[in-house]
């Protein structure tokens, strides 16, 4: 994760952005020539038109997301406090069912490790996340970044969730994912769909001149935007098989909508609500997981 910097830009660091702009960057999951895209308060938008991938062009960040107990307890309270069930109920469905050893990474405060505790008694389940959250019984947890810290075993499921949209390098992460896995196991990501009909929606207003959605999906909060065709080309590039794919959203409770007052506020969740409805119609849903194969060796 990005170490944590002043949130307010320079004159020096605007200038560099605007120059930044003019100049293409390679896309972090095809190494294809990424185009600037759209500028936003916080960083300046690249897309790639190979691949579809969407992220932010580090050098021009203005802010840092900090992972602290800040980010858990007050920033994302309400994500943390509801925890999507359904969620971990379907991913638990397609882990294998005698998966002796099982690895959450990004673990945050531990609420999928807790749903397995309670499935899969005598499994052992092992977390890793920046943040130490408190200890949880019949769970191991670890305290580090994984692309750094020794982990010399392997496991029979290895699963992520919400964790790749906040990772500067996504291949290699995505790389330490399936080293992590034993051969023939099974490796779980769950993103945002970059493709979904929040997202589209919320670029349609930032051309119509309406850029709060905009500005809150592609804040420096998250660092890429998958669509479904660039998470599954970074899960095969990093020698994963695909094999099934879940198109769902977030529990609406977990849904953090600021606004300056209740009736505004409850008006933009009525809009959040809508969008999550029509997605989950037409396909086209706020989140993706992807469960793959590890191939190899």
């Amino acid at each position: 994760m990005p170490e944590p910097r002043e949130t307010q830009p320079s004159p020096e660091s605007a200038q560099a952005s605007a120059a930044a702009t003019q100049d293409a960057a390679a896309c972090p999951i095809c190494g294809q020539a990424a185009r600037f895209w759209f500028t936003h308060p916080d960083v300046d938008i690249y897309r790639c038109p190979a691949c579809t991938h969407a992220f932010s062009r580090l050098d021009t960040l203005r802010c840092f997301e900090t992972y602290d107990e800040q980010y858990y307890q007050e920033t994302h309270r309400n994500w943390f406090l509801n925890p999507n069930r359904a969620l971990f109920r379907w991913i638990d469905s397609q882990l294998p069912a005698d998966a002796a050893a099982i690895l959450d990474v990004g673990c945050g405060n531990g609420d999928f490790l807790k749903h397995l505790a309670t499935q899969r008694p005598g499994t052992r389940l092992v977390g890793i996340d920046l943040f130490e959250p408190a200890p949880i019984d019949g769970v191991e947890l670890l305290h580090g970044d994984v692309l750094e810290r020794p982990l010399e075993e392997t496991f029979d499921a290895v699963v992520s969730l919400a964790v790749v949209e906040h990772v500067p390098a996504v291949l290699p992460f995505a790389q330490r994912m399936a080293q992590l896995c034993k051969p023939g196991g099974s490796v779980v990501m769950m993103t945002l769909n970059g493709d979904g009909l929040l997202y589209q929606s919320a670029r349609l207003g930032r051309r119509l001149g309406l850029a709060n959605a905009s500005d809150r999906l592609y804040s420096s909060h998250h660092l890429h935007h998958f669509t479904p065709a660039s998470l599954r080309g970074l899960l095969e590039r990093a020698g994963l098989e695909v094999t099934s794919v879940h198109h769902h959203n977030a529990p609406m409770k977990s849904v953090d909508v600021p606004a300056p007052n209740a009736p505004t506020r409850a008006v933009l969740k009525s809009a959040v609500a809508l969008c999550f409805a029509a997605g989950k119609l037409s396909g086209r849903c706020y989140l993706q997981t992807m469960v793959c194969r590890r191939t190899g060796d």
